[in-house]
C-alpha cells in the first residue's frame, strides 16, 4: 500500500462508487403462521433491523443470491425473531 499512499482517499471513494452499482438481493422470512420474520442486523454503529440482503456474485442468479443471504442469516445467528406486533 505504501506505493498509493498518496491515493488511498480516491481509491476509497471510487470503490464505494463501484460498490453501489452492485446489487443486492433479499428475501422476507416467515413462520407458517405468519407471526414470526426472520431480521438481521447490521454491524456498523447506528445500523438497524432488517430483512436478510446481500451483494450478488457474478453470475449467480438472483434467487440463488437471496437464499445464500437468507441461509448465511440464519446459519450466523446474527439474526433475530420477532412478533408481528413488534
Amino acid at each position: 500500500m505504501q506505493p498509493y499512499q498518496h491515493q488511498l482517499e480516491e481509491i476509497y471513494w471510487r470503490f464505494n462508487a463501484y460498490k453501489q452499482t452492485i446489487p443486492t438481493m433479499g428475501a422476507i422470512i416467515l413462520e407458517p403462521n405468519l407471526e414470526k420474520c426472520l431480521l438481521v442486523k447490521g454491524w456498523k454503529a447506528g445500523d438497524g433491523w432488517g430483512f436478510p440482503t446481500g451483494k450478488i456474485n457474478k453470475d449467480e442468479a438472483d434467487a440463488d443470491c437471496a437464499v445464500r443471504e437468507a441461509r448465511w442469516s440464519w446459519l450466523t445467528h446474527e439474526s433475530i425473531a420477532c412478533t408481528a406486533d413488534m
